[in-house]
């Protein structure tokens, strides 16, 4: 029959895009124990973690925080990307997002909605996490304790970047930018086709 050709072809589509996507996540998860600071007035000002892009956009992250010495910030946190040079972030950051303080799950796994575009895939760049307002001695800490990659760098702003990779990497997944077409869209723009046949 005509239409079953069809069928398995909007299948294949449809199953390697949901591949597709997958391979497209930066997973620097682990279970590591270090925590070190950001979001201080000096010295632990900011974070930051490199990885290299799998794709060409990010929607969202996901960073296991918590709060220095259990004390509740005063500032929502921010979270940057960066293009890199020499294994350290560069220029102003290309996109930032905000996780009010309210929202933050301390000690845990937290979602920020951060959307960039124009990414070169396998390029290196950094994700930086900050608090607004800034506050001494009442942040945030971001996980870290492993070293996944060699190749990737975790450490901090206090003026200028510098690296501090020796404790290891930071706890960050990156998702892709959403998808020109989505899979189940893709599908039902196949199937409605098949039915015009």
């Amino acid at each position: 029959m005509r239409w079953q050709p069809l069928i398995v072809v909007s299948l294949v589509l449809l199953l390697t895009t949901l591949v597709s996507a997958q391979d497209d996540i930066v997973d620097l998860s682990h279970e590591g124990s270090g925590w070190n600071s950001f979001g201080e007035e000096a010295d632990e000002i900011k974070r930051f973690q490199t990885f290299f892009a799998a794709a060409t956009g990010i929607s969202k992250i996901q960073v296991k925080i918590r709060y220095l010495g259990g004390a509740i910030p005063n500032g929502d946190v921010v979270a940057e990307v960066y293009e890199t040079d020499g294994n350290l972030p560069v220029d102003e950051a290309l996109a930032k997002a905000v996780l009010p303080k309210d929202d933050v799950i301390t000690s845990d796994v937290n979602e920020i909605p951060l959307e960039c575009g124009g990414l070169k895939v396998g390029e290196k760049y950094a994700i930086a996490l900050d608090q607004d307002p800034r506050q001494n001695n009442v942040c945030y800490e971001w996980n870290n304790g492993i070293d996944l990659d060699p190749d990737l760098q975790f450490g901090k702003f206090a003026g200028n970047w510098v690296d501090e990779s020796f404790l290891g990497d930071g706890w960050l997944i990156i998702y892709p930018g959403q998808l020109s077409v989505s899979p189940a869209g893709r599908l039902a723009t196949t199937w409605a086709y098949i039915k015009k046949l």
